[in-house]
């Protein structure tokens, strides 16, 4: 259940009544997407963290899991598959997403968080992305 937005002219009407508390608890509640993909890597990094790796290091996590892939493929094949790089599994990771949350089924606000995080990790670790993650 999507949680009902308040009109614009009520959040107005509350900047000018200048109400502290409930300023600070809009200020609080309001997640920006960036702020959301950073919590969310937080909790999937902690939620998944392997002793020898940094918590929520995703380019780490997707590098690993594209060597496995890579391998498992092979495997398959029958032939050398090269390792997967890491935005590629964050690719694939979101079209898995994409899949689950089209089968008919009970709505899971985690598969569409998940999806826009995985894409946007993608992004980040694009090595065509200049601004991306190093």
């Amino acid at each position: 259940n999507m949680p009902k937005k308040e009109p614009i002219s009520q959040k107005l009407n509350l900047l000018k009544s200048q109400d502290l508390p409930s300023l600070k608890k809009l200020v609080k509640e309001k997640t920006y997407p960036q702020q959301k993909a950073k919590q969310v890597e937080r909790e999937r990094g902690k939620q998944y963290n392997h002793p020898k790796l940094p918590k929520g290091n995703i380019r780490e996590n997707f590098t690993n899991i594209g060597i496995a892939w890579g391998a498992i493929l092979s495997s398959y094949a029958g032939c050398k598959v090269e390792q997967i790089p890491p935005h590629i599994v964050s690719h694939m990771m979101a079209i898995l997403k994409s899949i689950r949350a089209v089968v008919p089924s009970t709505y899971q606000e985690d598969d569409y968080n998940d999806m826009e995080n995985y894409v946007k990790f993608a992004a980040r670790m694009d090595p065509q992305n200049r601004k991306g993650d190093k």
